[in-house]
């Protein structure tokens, strides 16, 4: 995030001074702050930042919207802040297009997240530019032939697959035949208009055309009708159609012996994945005849869902050339409802090893199954409220630390502020535990590289710890540890970092550092600062502070030994193996 930078547009000095250090804080660099709308726009040119965060009302003759309609010339995402939602006002700053609008006073993450989305937004809009043009450049360039008629019949597109396809010499020639021309029978194309006007498209219509030259040309045809204009596909399977009838025509006898077998026996083409044969059994099972199914895919049975993991089996199996074993796979039938199945994929390959054809074998297993999937809902329902508890317990202990937080504004003694800041640190402390757990797979334990990471960040923004002033260094292994070790665990991290913060530091200067890692038969955590060093006068055995004295007992509740090394700053170091994590019933 460092790498942004944001021109930062606002007349009012201090206010400007207070969001600069509020935008540094949230990781963002502000390389300079203009105040009037000229300033905004040149600096713009100059710099060219990520985002520009702008004020409507600024000093000079022209304001922010002005501006912004400059800049927006410059592609660069832009965020209002200002104090003005008047409807006129927003009338103006829509025509400016900004990607967020913030009405002062702001609240950090609002404003942090309206940055995000406006910076997502801006990236997703320039890998969206380079896809069409991308997309222009398959068409132009794919071995498909794509094309675009009137119902009239009027070549309003073709790339330069179809001019190829049809053997004409330019894309311009095409165009002065009509698509009834290229149509072996033309009441073919009258056929497929009737259905697209019906439907609104079809897909891999068999259909026979004519050359420039007049030789016949078997097109494998896909369309899309919409307001009146037809954009479809055609590609040539000429030859294709000709290997699979010769194909077919020897498979009589297997085809004998197919028909008896009990299982769903198919075979689809490893191009287009249409049916291509189905065997009794498969008819029973689905609920259509083989006239339903010839010619047709999964998508013209099937829920798209269903549909789309068939297909993606299908593939794999062709792409990957080896028989893909599904287990279990659910799917709607006609008359049946919903069934599982056993199903074995097997790609069929020409003598060059190149895929023809895809052969599925499945066993109708519901019976076999459905225990199975009560028991498996009665699982997924407890995971479901184990999971759902969790996130309460985090939100409440959340909205503890929330209530702790706004007391301390209210309060005007140091030393009650100072004990409502360390009250909700260790709150936020247990709260992360719980929202690692709801994120966890199991439950039972949580990553935590990733829940130091959060302590500390939560840590320094709670004592308003600026950037640049105390910085953490960590070297975390990535451990999982389970609920009853990573609670006190996490309660001794955040008094002994709370220490070093509020302490070690008088110059707010200095570097806090956590290590975590795996030793033969135990675990070791150091958190160690560079600052002034801990009083001598301090007994790790008989301590008088309460954040020492949770250490002492938190280090024992987790069998853990702690040692103290004043030689450089404070060094805590402290031994410990992971609790036997204790179910609960």
């Amino acid at each position: 995030m460092s790498d942004i930078k944001i021109l930062l547009v606002e007349d009012e000095s201090v206010e400007a001074m207070e969001l600069k250090r509020t935008l540094e804080f949230l990781g963002y660099e502000v390389p300079y702050i203009a105040s009037d709308s000229e300033e905004a726009v040149n600096k713009a040119l100059e710099i060219m930042p990520g985002l520009v965060l702008m004020d409507i009302i600024l000093k000079g003759d022209s304001d922010g919207i002005e501006a912004a309609s400059k800049i927006k010339k410059l592609n660069i995402p832009l965020i209002y802040l200002t104090a003005h939602s008047e409807e006129p006002t927003i009338e103006r700053v829509k025509l400016t297009e900004p990607y967020g609008y913030i009405i002062k006073p702001y609240n950090i993450n609002e404003l942090k997240y309206t940055i995000e989305l406006a910076l997502y937004k801006n990236q997703m809009e320039k890998v969206l530019k380079e896809s069409e043009k991308n997309y222009r450049e398959l068409v132009n360039n794919s071995m498909v032939a794509i094309y675009k008629t009137n119902l009239k019949g009027d070549i309003l597109f073709a790339n330069y697959a179809m001019v190829e396809l049809f053997d004409f010499e330019s894309i311009e020639a095409l165009k002065t035949k009509t698509a009834l021309q290229i149509y072996k029978n033309p009441k073919d194309r009258k056929k497929l208009i009737q259905k697209l006007q019906k439907t609104g498209r079809f897909r891999h219509q068999k259909v026979e055309m004519v050359s420039k030259c007049g030789e016949t040309i078997t097109i494998l045809l896909s369309a899309h009708l919409e307001d009146n204009i037809i954009s479809g596909m055609m590609m040539d399977i000429t030859e294709q159609n000709k290997a699979k009838n010769e194909l077919l025509e020897s498979e009589d006898f297997l085809k004998n012996i197919v028909e008896n077998i009990p299982n769903m026996i198919f075979i689809k083409s490893a191009d287009k994945l249409n049916f291509e044969m189905v065997n009794k059994a498969g008819e029973e099972l689905m609920g259509h005849s083989r006239e339903e199914l010839i010619g047709k895919t999964d998508y013209d049975f099937f829920p798209k869902k269903e549909a789309d993991f068939f297909t993606q089996k299908d593939r794999e199996v062709l792409q990957n050339k080896k028989l893909v074993d599904i287990l279990e796979e659910t799917i709607e039938t006609k008359d049946l409802g919903q069934r599982i199945l056993h199903t074995k994929k097997i790609p069929i390959l020409d003598k060059e090893g190149n895929p023809q054809y895809l052969l599925g074998v499945s066993e109708d297993v519901t019976e076999l199954k459905q225990g199975e999937i009560k028991i498996r809902k009665s699982l997924d329902e407890k995971e479901t409220l184990l999971r759902e508890i969790h996130h309460r317990v985090k939100n409440n202990l959340q909205i503890i630390a929330s209530l702790l937080h706004l007391q301390e504004s209210t309060v005007n003694d140091g030393e009650l502020e100072n004990i409502l800041k360390e009250s909700e640190s260790r709150v936020k402390s247990m709260a992360i535990v719980y929202d690692k757990l709801y994120q966890s797979p199991n439950f039972t334990d949580i990553n935590f590289k990733k829940y130091i990471e959060k302590l500390v960040y939560d840590i320094l923004y709670t004592y308003g710890i600026k950037k640049g002033t105390i910085k953490a260094q960590m070297d975390i292994e990535d451990i999982l540890l389970n609920i009853d070790t990573a609670i006190p665990l996490g309660l001794i991290i955040n008094e002994l970092i709370t220490n070093s913060v509020k302490y070690a530091f008088p110059q707010k200067k200095g570097t806090i550092t956590i290590q975590l890692k795996s030793l033969p038969e135990k675990m070791e955590i150091t958190i160690a600062d560079d600052g002034i060093g801990i009083p001598e006068d301090i007994n790790l055995e008989n301590p008088e502070t309460l954040g020492l004295q949770l250490v002492k007992n938190l280090v024992r509740q987790i069998d853990g030994e702690i040692e103290l090394d004043r030689n450089h700053g404070t060094e805590f170091k402290i031994k410990f193996k992971e609790l036997e994590y204790k179910e609960r019933i």
